[in-house]
């Protein structure tokens, strides 16, 4: 998985635009602080991001990559395939529910975030589902496995708990490892973890 985009005015843009938002929400940020923070000019800025909705879609993807990019490291390293697939899942959710910026756009503006991971979300949801798929398909999985099917459902299930947090499912860390160990898990290899 790759990150960053060769070219350093825009990386410096999207840091300095992820810290503007995570700092004052979306709908607050001024497009003039964070061109000052990332140390260029509005003009530079905006020929680079025409609208502050390009750069909030460039932080986003900026943030999936490199958290997908950690999360195939950390999965790399464990060996055993039904371990990999319960620590992916538990280290997705304690990301998302602890990242700052995903944090501060449900706290002060659901009503941008729900179009984006709903309605607006394929996109999302299908980059998730291929990454999952890849790190599924290096593990011995039974042959009947549909990799796509089965990354889908670990996918949706983790945009759900996301986007409704309260109930009895996966409320920390081991609550995740137990909800991929009981049920997430037999799905895809098929026994118990």
């Amino acid at each position: 998985m790759d990150r960053g985009s060769n070219d350093p005015v825009v990386d410096r843009v999207i840091a300095a635009a992820a810290a503007e938002f995570e700092r004052v929400g979306i709908r607050r940020a001024a497009l003039g602080r964070i061109a000052t923070a990332a140390g260029v000019g509005r003009a530079t800025l905006y020929r680079r991001f025409p609208d502050k909705r390009a750069l909030v879609d460039a932080v986003l993807q900026d943030r999936l990559a490199s958290n997908l990019l950690q999360l195939q490291q950390l999965m790399a390293a464990i060996e055993d395939p039904a371990e990999r697939l319960v620590e992916g899942f538990a280290e997705t959710l304690e990301r998302i529910r602890t990242d700052a910026l995903v944090q501060k756009m449900l706290e002060t503006e659901p009503e941008t975030v729900l179009p984006m991971a709903t309605i607006e979300g394929g996109p999302g949801i299908a980059l998730v589902r291929e990454f999952l798929a890849g790190q599924l398909g290096a593990l011995d999985l039974p042959d009947d496995v549909d990799l796509d099917t089965a990354a889908e459902i670990a996918v949706r299930l983790v945009h759900s708990l996301l986007l409704t947090p309260d109930g009895l499912l996966a409320r920390d860390r081991e609550g995740a490892r137990d909800l991929a160990r009981r049920y997430l898990a037999p799905a895809m290899f098929g026994r118990t973890v």
